[in-house]
């Protein structure tokens, strides 16, 4: 099957949830590639990105569907991805020619459900959800970061948390930077919603959160609230960074959980 998704921290982990689920995986890393790609083999499903440089998921969706039916080549099922689970979002990805809709960050459980959907007989195994572990009692904790989240990707494959947080962490640093030089709102949006799509595979959650009041406002041309929203993000990007560093990651696998729900479950 194809996923198309343009973040790598994404495409690391959705990868290791499909193969983990038994599928053969090939990524593709815009609506461009992912058009050429499906005219040049047949794929079983997509998993589609909605939001993507070059060209978005939903034209890529629409110039795959305008090749069917010039071709008369069988419906290929695609099932859209998106971080902006907004009013009428499922009904655009609809009205686009997509057959599903998954919102952000997509669970292993979610992948499995839309595997057994669209691909019937396919055989793949439901994912056990392992009850997370509760708050010693020392009150709640920093929710800046969960490591729940790396946990998970660690029970997926050994090693797998480290890679992904290598990844992040190399992109966020070179996001910041570009931040802090762009004018452009619509390049400010842009790389707010990449830094709120990795972060949310990783359980960042402050830098999440930050990234998407920063996005929305970018969005909204909201040049008032722009300059110290973007501020507000670059200073969580840099706490990160100092803190949630490689040669911690034994740690944070092994450190207790905060007590409230798991923001993670892949």
């Amino acid at each position: 099957m194809l996923l198309v998704e343009d973040n790598e921290v994404n495409q690391r982990v959705g990868s290791a949830m499909l193969i983990r689920l038994g599928a053969r995986v090939v990524i593709a890393a815009n609506g461009r590639i992912a058009v050429t790609m499906t005219a040049q083999q047949r794929f079983d499903l997509v998993f589609m990105d909605c939001q993507m440089p070059e060209m978005d998921g939903y034209a890529a969706t629409e110039a795959i569907r305008a090749r069917e039916r010039l071709t008369g080549a069988a419906r290929l099922p695609i099932v859209a991805l998106t971080a902006n689970a907004m009013p009428g979002t499922r009904e655009q990805c609809l009205a686009a020619g997509m057959n599903d809709y998954v919102a952000k960050p997509i669970s292993a459980q979610e992948f499995a459900a839309m595997l057994g959907r669209w691909l019937p007989g396919s055989g793949s195994p439901p994912i056990p959800v392992r009850p997370a572990a509760v708050n010693d009692g020392t009150g709640d904790d920093d929710r800046a970061f969960d490591p729940r989240c790396l946990r998970k990707l660690e029970e997926m494959e050994t090693g797998l948390a480290l890679q992904i947080l290598t990844v992040f962490r190399a992109d966020l640093a070179q996001s910041l930077e570009t931040l802090t030089r762009s004018n452009g709102l619509a390049e400010i949006a842009r790389i707010a919603h990449k830094i709120k799509g990795g972060s949310a595979s990783i359980g960042a959650l402050a830098l999440r959160a930050s990234a998407s009041d920063l996005e929305q406002a970018a969005q909204a041309d909201d040049v008032a609230s722009c300059p110290r929203l973007l501020s507000v993000l670059v200073q969580a990007g840099h706490a990160f960074l100092a803190a949630i560093r490689p040669e911690i990651v034994s740690n944070l696998l092994h450190a207790p959980p905060p007590n409230r729900n798991d923001p993670c479950a892949p």
